[in-house]
């Protein structure tokens, strides 16, 4: 299925197909989306796990917030709004 351009779609009207068309690509697009989450999440346990280090050298390594790691870790929904 070959999708049109957003632009294409902005200058005309959709029709009910289009929006259905659009609204399936776009729950594909999330389910693809939380299975790499759920990837990345599995592989930070394993990295953890087989490494032995805790979530605070995890933060270390990766430079980045605990925040922003324990958010990997959880998996935490950042498709708001959109429902797969």
């Amino acid at each position: 299925m070959k999708t049109k351009s957003f632009q294409a779609y902005l200058e005309k009207p959709l029709d009910k197909d289009e929006i259905a068309e659009i609204r399936e690509q776009a729950k594909s697009e999330i389910r693809i989306f939380k299975s790499l989450q759920k990837m990345l999440a599995d592989m930070t346990a394993d990295y953890m796990e087989k490494n032995k280090i805790d979530f605070n050298e995890l933060v270390r390594l990766l430079n980045s917030s605990p925040s922003q790691v324990a958010k990997i870790q959880r998996v935490e929904k950042q498709t708001s709004g959109f429902r797969a």
